[in-house]
C-alpha cells in the first residue's frame, strides 16, 4: 500500500500454484489473495490497484466489480482481446500469452520483475 495504491503480488507459494487453476475457471474471486485485496480496497481507501501475474487477475476481477477502481496489470494470466494501455506483458511471456490487448512491446526476460 502506498498513497491510495495497493500492489497485489503474483504466485508465490506451492499452494498458489494449485490455486492458479481457479483462474481459467473464472473463480478468481475464490482465491485468498482476492479476499485480501478486497479487504484493502474496502478498508484502506484504495483507488488504484497494481497486480502482477495472479495479482493481475485479482485486480482485474476487483475492477470489474468496482467501477471507480483503476487497475494496472503486468503479466496477467487472462484471455482478452480488448485493448488497454494499463495492461502490460513481456512479448515472450507464456503466462500472459492470451492477453492479446496488453501492451507487449517489452522484450525482457519473460514473467519476472526484472523486465526492461
Amino acid at each position: 500500500m502506498h498513497a491510495g495504491t495497493a500492489y497485489v503480488a503474483g504466485t508465490r507459494t506451492a499452494a498458489d500454484w494449485l490455486r492458479d487453476l481457479l483462474i481459467p475457471l473464472q473463480l478468481t474471486s475464490k482465491l485468498p489473495r482476492y479476499e485480501t485485496a478486497r479487504r484493502a480496497l474496502r478498508d484502506e481507501g484504495v483507488t488504484r490497484m497494481v497486480g502482477h501475474s495472479m495479482g493481475g487477475s485479482v485486480v482485474l476481477e476487483l475492477g470489474s466489480r468496482h467501477r471507480g477502481l483503476r487497475t494496472v496489470t503486468y503479466g496477467a494470466p487472462i484471455i482478452s482481446f480488448s485493448s488497454s494501455p494499463d495492461r502490460h506483458r513481456d512479448f515472450f511471456d507464456p503466462v500472459s500469452v492470451f492477453d492479446f490487448g496488453a501492451d507487449s512491446r517489452h522484450l525482457a526476460f519473460p514473467h519476472s520483475y526484472k523486465g526492461g
